[in-house]
């Protein structure tokens, strides 16, 4: 059986980028460099799913809409 792969999708908004995790709905961030992205959505995806960190894979992807992004941010990463 393959690793789960969770979709990432992005969009700036301002001076930041507000990233989605489709898959998980609670799973929303917003952070001030996209490379800060995947490692804060790693660890919110292991903490909301209670699995280790190194389960699972994260693709990135740019957003095509606003309904990609349900609610606010529920973590960020400023520098």
């Amino acid at each position: 059986m393959g690793r789960t792969r969770y979709t990432a999708l992005y969009r700036r908004f301002g001076n930041r980028w507000a990233i989605s995790v489709p898959a998980l709905r609670l799973v929303h961030a917003h952070v001030t460099r996209l490379d800060q992205a995947k490692p804060l959505l790693r660890k919110m995806i292991a903490e909301t799913l209670n699995v280790p960190a190194d389960s699972f894979d994260i693709q990135m992807h740019p957003a095509t809409s606003d309904q990609e992004f349900p609610g606010r941010a529920t973590a960020s990463c400023d520098p």
